[in-house]
Parts: C-alpha cells; sequence; structure tokens
C-alpha cells in the first residue's frame, strides 16, 4: 500500500492537474494507511505491554517464593531452636518457669555451639542471672 501512495504521489508531482478522482484516491489510500499503521502499532504496544506484564508478574513470583522460602526457612531454625533450648531446660529442671521462658529470647541470640554447653553446664540460677535481660 506504502508503494501505491509513492507511486500516485510521484504521478501527482509529474502532473500537477490530477483529476478529482486521482486526489481523493490518494488521500482515501494515505489515511488507510496512516490508519493501519497506527493500529499495527498499538497491537504491537499492547503484546509488548501485555509481555512486560507477564514477565513482571514471574519475576515477582519467582521473588515472593525465594523470599517465603527463606523466611519460612528461618522461621524453621528459630522454631527448632526454641524447642532444643526448652528441651533441654525440662531435662535440666523438669519444667519450664516463667524466669526460664523469660531467658529464651536471649539464649537464642547465640549460636547451638555456643548455647548448648552453657545449657548443660550452668545451673538454673547462672543462666537467669546471665541471660534475664535488666529491667
Amino acid at each position: 500500500m506504502k508503494e501505491l501512495i509513492a507511486l500516485l504521489a510521484k504521478r501527482q508531482n509529474k502532473e500537477q492537474d490530477l483529476d478529482r478522482d486521482d486526489e481523493v484516491l490518494i488521500m482515501t489510500l494515505t489515511q488507510m494507511y496512516e490508519e493501519a499503521m497506527a493500529e499495527a502499532m498499538a497491537e504491537v504496544r499492547q503484546k509488548a505491554q501485555e509481555e512486560f506484564l507477564q514477565q513482571g508478574l514471574q519475576q515477582g513470583l519467582q521473588q515472593g517464593l525465594q523470599q517465603g522460602k527463606e523466611e519460612g526457612r528461618e522461621e524453621g531454625e528459630k522454631q527448632a531452636t526454641r524447642r532444643l533450648i526448652e528441651n533441654l531446660f525440662r531435662v535440666r529442671f523438669g519444667a519450664i518457669d516463667e524466669e526460664l521462658a523469660g531467658i529464651i529470647a536471649s539464649i537464642m541470640q547465640l549460636s547451638s555451639e555456643e548455647f548448648t554447653p552453657l545449657l548443660l553446664q550452668l545451673s538454673r540460677e547462672e543462666l537467669i542471672d546471665r541471660f534475664q535481660e535488666p529491667e
């Protein structure tokens, strides 16, 4: 279509006195061409937006899943550490009272390599003195 318009425009330049039908044909073809190009560009833009949106959603989903896995793993590790400390308290002291429960968070700040020997060696009072947060 573009070639036809160019051909007619060239003919129009050579023959200044084109009849009205040729002028109308040139204008109609030009308008049709511009509309077709605008429509094609709109479709390309629409497809590109859909692809970018889809890619963004996929990336967001993957990042969310990864972050969720990491957070879940971290939370699982914290729960396992808490259970280990609670189990050691139960084995050593029979039960977990309010004072022992109050020092668990402080003990959890240490690695298991650091806190395990302390929980096995120190007395109840020594653990409370060492890990109780000042009021």
